[in-house]
């Protein structure tokens, strides 16, 4: 339950910044809201009772981080496809005007 309202509560806030109705943003501005959102995220997950062994807490928390990560990636991976389109527009448009 920590983990997955963790990574829910991560998931909308990104949305806000990099979703599919948002406008592009550069990769400093998301590198910067995942920082943050992220350590939101480890709060959360941490403010939670948690039962079992104190390791299986770490382990799901690197799972955490590690999830958190790769949203990131994908992200930014599409604001670099994005950047080039743009740019291969920009260059097709000039060969034909």
């Amino acid at each position: 339950m920590a983990f997955d309202a963790a990574v829910q509560d991560y998931k909308e806030r990104m949305e806000t910044v990099c979703g599919s109705s948002e406008p592009y943003v550069k990769s400093n501005t998301l590198l910067r809201n995942h920082t943050e959102y992220c350590a939101n995220a480890l709060s959360l997950f941490n403010s939670y009772t948690k039962f079992g062994d104190s390791q299986i807490t770490v382990v799901h928390e690197q799972k955490l981080k590690e999830v958190l990560r790769s949203y990131v990636e994908r992200a930014d991976i599409v604001t670099i496809l994005c950047i080039s389109f743009i740019r291969l527009n920009a260059f097709l448009t000039q060969l034909v005007c």
